[in-house]
């Protein structure tokens, strides 16, 4: 069975060597829709390569802030081990037709290397950060089809999807008006700022089926 691929984080530890490791959040929002799941450490490009050759879809988790070259004392940068991994992952998914599923970095991530743009840190940071909670407003058509009514969700995110990239469409705001949630209008893509691994509304399960279905559909056009 073709697995779903997942970006693994990078961290120093003793001797300052690089260690890759996952959230297990994710392998198990997987194992719900009896995705298999591999984890992915940095490793040369063919070799990441292959494992997309071989995947059903690809997850980008939830991490610290893309490493831009100034960055602001408000931004935690991400290990450049891992943003180069997810980036490449995310591309040579994007070149193969993939589903690809993006929680909260992971959307932004998607959204970035599509030519989209950021807010890098938010004017009402709080209410979007520290697991605050806010209302999500589904877009009419689309949006209320996927995800249903309006909710709640808890937030944990300082920065904020700014210009959707060209393709990306709006699924979902929060009641500030920020662009929560995005699909692409042709591609198997879909990406969510708050952390839809936790499992706590409707919408993620929605969310999930969704998601489950493309890579079931991934599975049989490879045969």
């Amino acid at each position: 069975m073709r697995p779903v691929l997942i970006g693994t984080d990078v961290c120093e530890k003793t001797r300052k060597r690089p260690h890759a490791f996952a959230y297990l959040d994710y392998v198990n929002l997987l194992a719900k829709a009896r995705l298999p799941a591999v984890l992915v450490p940095p490793q040369p490009e063919a070799a990441m390569a292959a494992l997309l050759d071989t995947a059903s879809g690809l997850l980008i988790p939830g991490g610290d802030d893309i490493p831009f070259p100034n960055p602001l004392p408000e931004e935690t940068p991400l290990h450049p081990l891992r943003f180069q991994t997810d980036s490449l992952l995310v591309k040579g998914a994007l070149e193969r037709k993939l589903p690809i599923l993006g929680i909260c970095f992971g959307s932004q991530l998607v959204n970035h290397l599509l030519g989209g743009t950021l807010h890098r840190h938010l004017k009402n940071a709080e209410h979007h950060k520290g697991g605050a909670r806010h209302d999500l407003v589904p877009v009419k058509g689309e949006g209320q089809k996927l995800l249903g009514e309006v909710w709640e969700e808890a937030s944990h995110h300082h920065q904020g999807l700014d210009r959707l990239a060209s393709g990306l469409q709006p699924l979902v705001h929060a009641d500030d008006g920020l662009i929560e949630g995005y699909r692409h209008a042709s591609l198997p893509v879909m990406g969510f700022q708050w952390h839809v691994e936790k499992q706590a509304s409707g919408a993620d399960r929605m969310i999930l089926e969704r998601f489950a279905l493309w890579c079931d559909d991934a599975r049989s056009n490879a045969g």
